[in-house]
């Protein structure tokens, strides 16, 4: 039973956070565990980035690799979580997780995880891809929200504007291509941003 655990606790203080509602506009329905599987998808991202994601059924614990495969992705990140070796990270998270999601609103500003309309089109969902990487992009800049405030909500603009950030947002959304496209965009712009 995979879906037990530490890891289902830690989901479950997420998505009751009213920052976490707050900036999802309260438009993630809990049926269907759309908000659970939303916040997992960020967990897993964010660790696999920053290279903390072992694999806990291999030999010597691995690094997972993204492999286009995103539920057994998901599976290994839930294993980690339920692990000691995620320990630290469970007990830290959920303070970081909040600080995150009031920021994309106060920063960024409502809808920043509804990619911008088609033309005068209805208001469009919220993206998973871009939920996860706006914000992992804040949590990255999380010390720096003040002062850096006006570049990242400039280059969050310029973000949207960016085809191929936008192209794999939508299209095969999951693909060993376009997450890394997705990721590599975001930690440049993450890099510009710490030195400007």
């Amino acid at each position: 039973a995979i879906y037990q655990g530490t890891a289902t606790r830690l989901l479950n203080t997420l998505v009751a956070f009213e920052s976490f509602k707050k900036a999802t506009e309260n438009s993630i329905k809990p049926d269907r565990m759309k908000d659970k599987y939303l916040v997992l998808r960020l967990i897993g991202f964010y660790l696999w980035r920053k290279k903390q994601l072992l694999s806990m059924k291999e030999k010597g614990f691995p690094q997972v690799e993204y492999r286009s495969d995103l539920e057994d992705f998901l599976g290994k990140t839930m294993l980690f979580l339920n692990d000691k070796a995620g320990g630290t990270f469970c007990a830290q998270f959920p303070e970081l997780f909040n600080k995150t999601m009031i920021a994309c609103g106060t920063v960024l500003g409502t809808g920043c995880f509804r990619l911008p309309k088609k033309g005068d089109g209805p208001r469009r969902p919220i993206n998973m891809a871009l939920f996860e990487t706006v914000s992992y992009l804040i949590i990255e800049l999380i010390d720096l929200l003040e002062q850096k405030h006006d570049i990242i909500r400039s280059e969050f603009t310029k973000l949207l504007s960016n085809e191929g950030f936008i192209r794999s947002t939508e299209y095969t959304v999951d693909s060993n291509i376009s997450v890394y496209k997705r990721f590599e965009i975001v930690e440049k712009i993450i890099e510009e941003i710490r030195n400007a």
